[in-house]
């Protein structure tokens, strides 16, 4: 890799010392680097939105004529789900290839700016070994702050080089940027610095050269304000909404709390906002300040530019109220990196040093800190909260959609029936009063059903020609149905055919003092198959403890024993039975005397 027009291309380390190590050397060091310490997160899986995407990209929803951010939820998903299917490792891998070379790019940058070989060293290993690249490639649907900045990198790269008539190079600059702001907002302001650039970086065009760069510049900071009103429509930013946005308050506390969140990279979580966080944060803004001051004569004006990148980047996040998350701290740290570079540059010691040993130190330096990120990553895709499941909710939720893909998988009935139905048995009381959506259910967002989307997700995993959906009752199904028990924790339960789940259903009803809806489901059962009663029953199957049946069989008996009709009584001789098969004990009813009806327990 060559850089031309570079203060540092041509540096030494000292008449007397070896020449330091190429650039094209430590950027392929620094892509090596980036991809061992990132690899853990390649075995996150798809969460949340990724359904959404993927859906879009096998054409089972309709994509929006005027989707925002294009790029990163519409056409590399298109390209990777046309290639790789459901491969989620490709989506992460490319992902993390994407962060290897912005990481690249921004070495390539770094040279431009005037960092000489210790201060690009230090801005590698700065973003080797930064913590805000994990989200992006874990999870497909924040990858956008990844092509973001790699197409905001390569475009400020091409912008920086002198353009004629055979070399348009900043014709291609503009392209990087369009691409870069149909990834995601986080560049929008950067036309602003390119068009300063050329007073920092004064390079020699002809007159119409530099008016064709100046207008394309305008034309980008045009295109920029166009996304940001779109995006902006399209983004809930109410009062109760996520992405709602405060004041001039709010933006000064956003700035400290990125600026600790800056100083303290490694942590397990980020910092929340606090009187020391805060101050902590005004620190590292007010030292970056002092410092590009005190050298705002030089040129080219490094630290300066570097402050104007971290800021720009932040710009479009920093008045939100509510949803920061620390990714979206990766274009910025780039400047966070040169900055580094530049005061590490200035280090006398290490400008000095002519030892042959410097570059395998550095190596070693490198070999360290990588090894360390990626036993950091690890720890983060592994750590656990208090209910056993991974902390990182994105994390937790994508290990969620795997397990469930891996049930349906080894269920030998899938391909066999035209519907799955998940039967939602949560403990969820609805009051009467509540409006009813079309259709007249309430599906609740439990573990699962917001991991997969909801039936987006299902809809992908099922095979072709099954259909899936979620359901609050049984009713109104296929004979042929096969249904799975989504009791509101992490995981799926297989109940078998339509009558079998019916007969599960009724059990979990009684356990929640749910009667009418116990007896309905009894009934039904009675009413279609008739006394010759087959249960199919594993308790693991059942989402709960003995106890909770114990403790309301004896209301269900008494509420049945109250309407004193021959209907209930078939109904109670069948829970009778059900009961005993599953308690191992005979179920003590008092008023009548039960003939059983002929009912069939089968484990298997």
């Amino acid at each position: 890799m060559t850089i031309a027009n570079s203060p540092s291309s041509d540096s030494s380390a000292g008449p007397a010392g070896p020449h330091p190590p190429s650039l094209r050397q430590l950027g392929w060091v620094i892509v090596f680097a980036a991809v061992v310490a990132q690899m853990p997160a390649l075995r996150s899986w798809f969460a949340q939105e990724d359904w959404d995407f993927l859906a879009r990209a096998a054409g089972m929803v309709p994509t929006p004529d005027w989707p925002i951010r294009p790029l990163a939820t519409v056409w590399s998903w298109r390209i990777l789900y046309g290639i790789f299917g459901l491969d989620a490792t490709a989506y992460h891998g490319a992902a993390l290839v994407g962060f290897a070379l912005a990481s690249l790019m921004a070495l390539r940058v770094g040279a431009r700016l005037g960092l000489d070989r210790i201060g690009l060293a230090a801005a590698g290993i700065w973003m080797v070994v930064t913590p805000f690249a994990l989200r992006p490639i874990a999870w497909a649907s924040a990858s956008g702050e990844i092509w973001a900045a790699l197409f905001a990198l390569a475009g400020l790269d091409l912008w920086l080089r002198p353009s004629s008539p055979s070399r348009p190079w900043s014709l291609l600059a503009a392209v990087a940027m369009v691409l870069s702001f149909a990834s995601k907002e986080s560049a929008l302001l950067l036309p602003l610095l390119l068009l300063t650039t050329s007073r920092g970086w004064p390079q020699k065009e002809e007159p119409a050269i530099r008016r064709a760069r100046f207008l394309l510049g305008v034309a980008l900071l045009t295109g920029a304000a166009i996304t940001a009103l779109v995006v902006g429509r399209q983004m809930a930013s109410g009062p109760l909404d996520a992405y709602r946005t405060g004041g001039p308050l709010t933006v000064l506390r956003n700035l400290a709390t990125f600026g600790a969140w800056f100083l303290t990279p490694f942590l397990r979580s980020p910092l929340s906002p606090s009187p020391g966080v805060l101050l902590l944060g005004s620190v590292f803004w007010g030292a970056w300040i002092l410092d590009a001051w005190r050298r705002r004569d030089r040129r080219p004006p490094l630290a300066l530019f570097a402050g104007a990148w971290a800021v720009a980047g932040l710009t479009p996040v920093v008045a939100l109220e509510h949803h920061l998350e620390n990714y979206y701290l990766l274009l910025p740290t780039v400047g966070v990196g040169w900055w580094i570079g530049s005061l590490v540059s200035r280090i006398p010691v290490l400008g000095r040093w002519t030892s042959p040993w410097r570059a395998p130190a550095y190596l070693l330096v490198v070999v360290c800190l990588t090894a360390g990120t990626a036993w950091q990553t690890h720890a983060q895709m592994s750590r656990r909260g208090a209910n056993g499941g991974l902390a990182d909710p994105i994390l937790r939720r994508g290990a969620i959609a795997l397990d469930t893909a891996r049930l349906l998988k080894a269920v030998p009935q899938l391909r066999e029936t035209p519907l799955v139905a998940i039967l939602q048995a949560t403990r969820v009381e609805v009051p009467e009063e509540t409006p009813l959506p079309e259709g007249g259910e309430i599906i609740v967002s439990t573990p699962v059903y917001q991991s997969l989307s909801g039936a987006t997700g299902l809809r992908l995993l099922l095979p072709q020609g099954v259909r899936g959906r979620w359901v609050t009752h049984l009713d109104d199904l296929p004979l042929d149905t096969l249904v799975l028990l989504d009791a509101g924790d992490s995981r799926l339960r297989v109940l078998g055919p339509l009558e079998n789940a019916r007969l599960y259903s009724a059990i979990i009803a009684v356990s929640a003092g749910q009667f009418p809806r116990a007896r309905h489901d009894l009934w039904q059962v009675i009413g279609k198959v008739g006394t010759e009663v087959r249960f199919v029953y594993r308790a693991e199957n059942l989402p709960i403890a003995a106890s909770d049946l114990d403790a309301e069989a004896e209301g269900f008996v008494r509420y049945l024993e109250s309407e004193r009709q021959p209907a209930s009584e078939r109904v109670l001789k069948l829970f009778a039975q059900i009961y005993e098969a599953i308690r191992g004990q005979p179920l003590f009813v008092e008023t009548w005397k039960l003939r059983p009806e002929r009912i069939r327990i089968d484990d298997d």
